[in-house]
């Protein structure tokens, strides 16, 4: 089981998203030459194998249940091109993509575009744009439906679309950069937003990473606006984020192994009582891979690995008895 910061980064901004479906506000088209947001570089965000939790420079992954499974086509499969970009990452079945992503970037190493497949045909579209009149420094999501795209720097414009009917499904545009504030104006079918409302969510960032989520809308209790709340170490990774709630705030706490950013703990506070009830816990192995996890105080599930030359794993048992292995190719 995976749980590394870009899934609770897919959970915040899938969360959010689902949020918009309540959002309008008013658009500020004023121009903003970055204000506050420093022009600094995440060597972590800018890192695709440490997100990916690879050490060296990795070609290719493939993930496997059994020799015989693999054989017959059933494995999972990731790709990075010779600058270390995840170009891939699907699920096979019969030797066919099956299920999964294939993914472009520019001459920056910026992803600008990003193919979904599902049942073996090419099911939707998502494009990324940079620069423009509302051009800034900022780190933010490249993610809100896939586990492992991060934030990028710079981001601009986000376009979902159907591969079959160009239907736009789901659109953010960056519309003004103030100081720390960004807005992002959201659109698209698949959330019923109407076209000619103004949906919005505002990004406060520290430093060079959001901080702040907001949904700002004639839907919105502005008391109960707030989305999420992100904590950062050095070099912008994460070490808390909080998802409030009416009744309970989620919190996740971080922990940095082997230069891996690793959730540790999910925890969910009541917000009348302050009772906390543990969801989640992990704890990782030196070389930063998962050791045990349990759920809500249940009996952990351990993890035992072996290792190639590299230091990455090549076999993974758990105390449940399931196995998996991997198979590697270098640069």
């Amino acid at each position: 089981m995976k749980k590394n910061i870009h899934f609770l980064f897919a959970v915040v901004f899938l969360f959010t998203a689902v949020l918009l479906t309540l959002l309008s506000c008013k658009k500020d088209n004023d121009r903003n030459s970055n204000g506050e947001i420093p022009d600094e570089t995440s060597s972590y965000w800018e890192d695709d194998y440490r997100r990916e939790c690879l050490h060296g420079k990795v070609k290719s992954v493939i993930e496997y249940s059994s020799e015989e499974q693999l054989n017959a086509g059933f494995y999972t499969q990731k790709l990075f091109d010779q600058n270390g970009n995840r170009v891939e990452d699907a699920n096979y079945k019969d030797g066919k993509l099956y299920e999964g992503g294939k993914f472009k970037h520019n001459a920056q190493n910026n992803i600008t575009r990003w193919d979904y497949y599902s049942g073996y045909k090419l099911d939707g579209i998502t494009e990324y744009t940079y620069g423009g009149p509302n051009s800034h420094n900022a780190y933010l999501p490249s993610d809100f439906n896939n586990e492992s795209l991060g934030l990028t720097k710079g981001i601009t414009g986000v376009r979902w679309y159907s591969a079959d009917s160009g239907e736009e499904l789901f659109s953010l545009k960056c519309t003004s950069v103030k100081g720390n504030q960004i807005d992002l104006r959201v659109g698209g079918s698949y959330f019923g937003f109407k076209e000619d409302e103004e949906n919005y969510i505002v990004i406060k960032t520290k430093g060079a990473y959001p901080a702040e989520l907001t949904a700002k809308g004639p839907n919105v209790d502005p008391n109960n606006a707030k989305v999420a709340e992100l904590f950062y170490g050095n070099d912008g990774i994460p070490n808390k984020i909080i998802l409030p709630g009416s009744k309970t705030n989620s919190i996740m706490d971080f922990i940095l192994k082997d230069g891996f950013c690793m959730l540790s703990s999910q925890v969910k506070v009541d917000v009348a009582t302050g009772a906390t009830e543990n969801i989640w816990k992990f704890t990782y192995n030196s070389k930063g891979y998962l050791e045990s996890e349990s759920y809500r105080n249940g009996t952990p599930i351990t993890y035992q690995y072996e290792y190639d030359a590299k230091g990455n794993w090549t076999k993974q048992e758990s105390s449940k008895g399931e196995i998996l292995y991997r198979k590697y190719t270098y640069r």
